[in-house]
């Protein structure tokens, strides 16, 4: 093999690897669940912004793993 088709091959395998590196990578951690009176806190003031700005928003509390 010619020297740049070996570079090339190494820069290759070296991008596949990263590429693999980078998505085994553990999604990072959002903080402790919140109860159901402080959802009810933050939905309250986030309706109290809405109604001040004039905005129409849909406003949803998820858990710490994304789901509602």
């Amino acid at each position: 093999m010619t020297r740049r088709r070996l570079l090339s091959l190494a820069v290759g395998t070296v991008l596949v690897l990263a590429a693999g590196a980078a998505g085994a990578q553990a999604p990072p951690a959002y903080g402790p669940p919140i109860t159901l009176e402080q959802a009810k806190k933050v939905i309250g003031g986030a309706e109290a912004e809405a109604k001040k700005n004039n905005w129409a928003v849909v406003i949803t509390i998820l858990d710490s793993g994304g789901h509602w």
